[in-house]
């Protein structure tokens, strides 16, 4: 599809900072001398001169046909011919490396590749994107949740990429066999997970934050914790067993301890003595129930490039 210049309707400025009238775009093949053809519009129907000039500085609206490559390669003059700036290898702004064609001349996810997510806020799905669901992909005939042949780049990319994600039928020999042979490839299923950086990404050593997190398909975690016996600090404590204290009391506040009649005569004081013993108890619940150890979040949805 076409694609359009970066410098598009934007001014070219001197030295001091004021635009250019007059300056010239060559356009060439990239890292070639073999002219490039510039168009005024998107459907390509009307040509520019090759060069093309800035008018009171500024550059017309740019466009390039990338059906036999996404690059190619600029040269800038003053009106005089002296050359500016020589670029050899620019990029069509608008080349997706995914098959959906979008529904505007520029196609703003061009700047995305293959493999790429994003966060949305909302639950639909976005041209040239899948939600990682779990859901499969596949070509037109293979009868994935999402069969289209514009699938293909994604399905080759996940397949070398994460080797636990599900292929119908098993992994055959290559990427390529298995999309030829109309297999169904499983999306990364995100549903209800919290991203996090892998422990060793980027072929580093792992760092041991999340030590257990060091491979794409690897999930880890859970939503509640239950405390098991050596989640529990231990508590030691020593009681008295030896006995013999004596508590006294006092004769002008309880006079008539021990009672009368067939208990004995009042008397005016009484010393009791405490017998050896134990103490016993519990700390804790018999059954323990779990608890939540979710940090606050936020819900949002996840989309992988075509």
């Amino acid at each position: 599809m076409p694609g359009q210049w970066q410098m598009s309707l934007q001014p070219y400025p001197d030295a001091d900072g004021r635009p250019l009238n007059g300056a010239l775009a060559y356009f060439y093949e990239a890292s070639t001398s073999d002219p490039k053809t510039p168009y005024a519009e998107f459907s390509l129907a009307t040509p520019l001169p090759n060069p093309v000039v800035a008018d009171s500085g500024f550059w017309p609206s740019v466009w390039l046909d990338d059906s036999t490559s996404a690059f190619f390669r600029v040269r800038i003059t003053d009106s005089s011919g002296v050359t500016l700036r020589d670029l050899t290898v620019c990029q069509i702004f608008g080349v997706s490396s995914g098959g959906e064609t979008p529904a505007e001349p520029i196609d703003v996810t061009g700047v995305f590749q293959t493999g790429d997510t994003k966060n949305r806020y909302g639950d639909s799905e976005v041209t040239g994107w899948r939600i990682c669901n779990g859901k499969s992909i596949g070509s037109a005939t293979s009868g994935a949740d999402y069969a289209n042949s514009n699938a293909q780049a994604l399905f080759e990319y996940l397949w070398q990429a994460d080797s636990t994600l599900s292929v119908s039928g098993g992994r055959g020999a290559s990427a390529l066999a298995d999309w030829s042979a109309n297999k169904r490839l499983s999306l990364p299923d995100y549903r209800g997970y919290v991203l996090a950086g892998l422990d060793d990404m980027g072929g580093t050593t792992a760092v041991g934050r999340l030590a257990s997190l060091t491979s794409l398909g690897t999930r880890i975690g859970s939503a509640t914790r239950t405390l098991a016996a050596n989640n529990i600090p231990q508590l030691s404590f020593t009681t008295g067993s030896g006995g013999g204290a004596t508590i006294d009391y006092d004769g002008a506040t309880f006079a008539t301890i021990g009672g009368g009649g067939p208990f004995g005569a009042a008397v005016a004081s009484k010393s009791l003595t405490v017998p050896a013993h134990t103490h016993t108890g519990t700390v804790g619940e018999a059954s323990p129930t779990s608890f939540s150890i979710i940090p606050p979040a936020a819900g949002v949805t996840v989309h992988i490039k075509l």
